[in-house]
């Protein structure tokens, strides 16, 4: 009887050469620069932005006690207007002081208010400064790191 051929035998040292392809390694290397570049560049851009919320925080703890304090300068105020007001006889000379009172009342709060914007505006002012910083960086990190790919 004669001898059957061997059936396909798979060698997979020889399918590893069919796939080699020259310079598969610096391309390789290559792709990995990128790579890094862009988790260091993200990695700083997520450390912004902790700082930037530590920023923002801080003002705007300033900011709530800031209102704590207004709020109980206004009570003690008002308290004493009623105070001042009680057992007080009506004429146009007490009503015009009551109104002259009142207006001061006014000032005062609108006061209150345009520091507490301005204090919130400067707590948002002081967050943004770290994100618009981080993202300048950032854009100076990305175009040092294709110069360096490209040449």
């Amino acid at each position: 009887m004669a001898k059957q051929a061997k059936p396909f035998v798979f060698d997979a040292d020889k399918m590893a050469e069919m796939f080699k392809v020259p310079g598969m390694d610096k391309w390789l290397q290559q792709a990995n620069a990128p790579l890094e570049l862009m988790m260091d560049v993200q990695r700083k851009n997520f450390e912004a932005l902790v700082e930037a919320n530590k920023v923002a925080a801080s003002g705007y703890q300033d900011l709530y006690e800031r209102m704590v304090s207004i709020f109980e300068e206004s009570l003690g105020r008002a308290k004493q207007q009623v105070d001042s007001v009680q057992g007080q006889e009506v004429s146009a000379e007490a009503a015009a002081k009551n109104a002259e009172t009142m207006k001061e009342a006014f000032d005062k709060a609108l006061a209150d208010v345009r520091e507490l914007s301005e204090m919130a505006q400067k707590a948002n002012a002081g967050a943004f400064d770290v994100i618009r910083a981080r993202t300048e960086k950032a854009i100076e990190e990305f175009r040092g790191g294709a110069e360096k790919m490209t040449s």
